[in-house]
């Protein structure tokens, strides 16, 4: 937390620094709307904002939506595309979707249509995936193929 006592000397008053698209901005308040951040920002006609996380997926500020400024928080004002790193075969690749079909992932490695996918889960059996299965992508996963020749 960024936090300093008010250049004014205020009793009780302080300021906190915020980042908005990766610019810094001391403020007083303890609470803001949406659409005073955009404000401060100088994009008051901005469509989208967001406070950044970073365990979680970055959370949607609505312009109406009261702010608690704690200090140290980071807001944008375009959506972001994440990048994860998966690896298929043990080589790594990045990928920007949030989901990929199980097809996806086998072209994107480059396998054949008719190879079998697995998602591998520590601790328990890999799971088959299905060409039209919808994965929904985490950092650091792993996948592996098998030729369908290793099957009968």
């Amino acid at each position: 937390m960024t936090e300093q006592p008010n250049q004014t000397g205020g009793a009780g008053e302080h300021t906190s620094t915020i980042w908005i698209d990766d610019r810094e901005h001391v403020v007083e308040q303890r609470e803001l709307l949406g659409r005073q951040i955009k404000d401060l920002a100088g994009k008051p006609g901005a469509e989208h904002l967001f406070l950044e996380q970073t365990e979680i997926d970055d959370v949607p500020i609505r312009d109406d939506e009261v702010v608690q400024i704690r200090g140290g928080e980071h807001f944008r004002s375009t959506p972001l595309r994440r990048a994860y790193r998966i690896f298929i075969d043990e080589t790594e690749y990045v990928v920007e979707s949030e989901e990929l079909t199980g097809a996806e992932i086998k072209k994107l490695a480059d396998k054949p249509a008719d190879y079998k996918l697995f998602l591998e889960r520590p601790g328990q059996p890999d799971k088959q995936i299905a060409d039209d299965e919808r994965v929904h992508i985490k950092d650091g996963e792993h996948f592996h193929t098998v030729p369908p020749a290793t099957f009968g």
